[in-house]
């Protein structure tokens, strides 16, 4: 096997050859030298490269008092401090830097240790962490991840729901799917398509009220997405609509405000891929409402595991139709979803979009 400067921990070998110290563990007694403190380095790292200890606990998802409470184990321990409280936040000491450079060192190789590759490089292992609004991630990112399982068994992915995040935050996780443009995120940042927004209401409403038509606004009710508040002059045209009717239920995450909308509460603005949904009718108001959609990826180029999921991810969001530039505004367009191809595979989904 040749020598590529890395080790395999599948190969005993390579792991000897890597630590000629290891050579010897017969002869001597076994013996771990480091105190229980890779804990503890970890939360300082954290907190070191987000500048706060604030920052650094939504860095690693703990809290600001489990990060206060490690770090001040950790200077107690290593008998220097590490860092300078101030008003603004938190600097570090010259040891704190001296320390900073050497456990960044340290996280990439316990990196390289959780996200490896065999020397082929076909098999690649470890833990990446999506955060997407419920309404993608159950739309799109988890129908395809038995795909991503069977291209990668060996990988896990951990996901979380954006609609929990405050208000224009990053969620702590490697890979995030927003609309969210944040310019001042420490992740690397790419562009892989709009979303397209559309009035719907289900057909049960349509029964019971008739398509509603934009100069009959005063006769119909519409339920709100509260996290639209967060971009008013994103969906202003939205909220000049809705502001004609009566609004009777809110919401603020994305997944139960489909299903206000399929349910027949009330008109609704979601995504256009819902017109796939043979309970849904999408409206032609001559309101569509685009946004660009965005990756946030975490900036580490060690991580296997990490590349993988982002190549995945990528590949698969600028492929969909429904992501383009361009509306699309039939479901037969959509030859790309599972939950799409199960839905027509049954007759239903094929209608055109409606309304009046």
């Amino acid at each position: 096997m040749e020598d590529d400067g890395e080790y395999n921990i599948s190969d005993q070998r390579s792991y000897d050859s890597s630590f000629p110290e290891f050579e010897s563990l017969e002869a001597q007694k076994a013996k771990i030298y480091s105190p229980a403190l890779w804990s503890e380095l970890r939360v300082f790292l954290a907190a070191a490269k987000m500048g706060s200890f604030s920052g650094g606990a939504k860095l690693i998802g703990t809290s600001q008092p489990s990060v206060s409470r490690q770090i001040s184990s950790l200077e107690k321990h290593l008998c220097r401090k590490l860092f300078i409280r101030e008003s603004q936040g938190v600097r570090l000491t010259q040891a704190g830097q001296d320390l900073a450079a050497q456990t960044a060192q340290l996280d990439v190789m316990i990196s390289r240790l959780a996200n490896c590759s065999n020397s082929n490089g076909d098999i690649i292992s470890g833990v990446a962490k999506i955060a997407a609004s419920e309404s993608i991630l159950n739309s799109w990112i988890i129908p395809f991840l038995p795909r991503l399982q069977k291209e990668q068994p060996h990988l896990s992915v951990d996901i979380f729901s954006s609609d929990t995040i405050f208000d224009g935050d990053i969620p702590p996780a490697d890979l995030v799917i927003t609309t969210r443009y944040n310019q001042n995120c420490t992740k690397a940042c790419r562009r892989i398509g709009r979303l397209h927004s559309l009035a719907f209401v289900s057909r049960s409403y349509a029964n019971s009220f008739g398509l509603p038509r934009r100069d009959q606004l005063e006769k119909h009710r519409f339920v709100q997405n509260r996290q639209f508040d967060a971009s008013p002059d994103v969906f202003e045209h939205w909220e000049g609509l809705r502001a004609a009717g009566t609004t009777v239920n809110e919401t603020k995450l994305s997944s139960t405000y489909t299903q206000m909308v399929r349910s027949g509460l009330g008109i609704g603005l979601l995504d256009s891929y819902h017109a796939v949904d043979a309970d849904l009718i999408a409206l032609d108001w001559d309101l569509s409402i685009s946004r660009d959609l965005y990756l946030y990826c975490s900036r580490d180029a060690d991580n296997l595991a990490l590349q993988a999921v982002n190549d995945f991810l990528v590949k698969m969001l600028t492929s969909n139709p429904w992501f383009k530039d361009t509306l699309v505004t039939h479901s037969r367009d959509l030859g790309h979803t599972p939950v799409a191809e199960a839905s027509m595979n049954r007759g239903v989904g094929r209608s055109r979009v409606s309304g009046h």
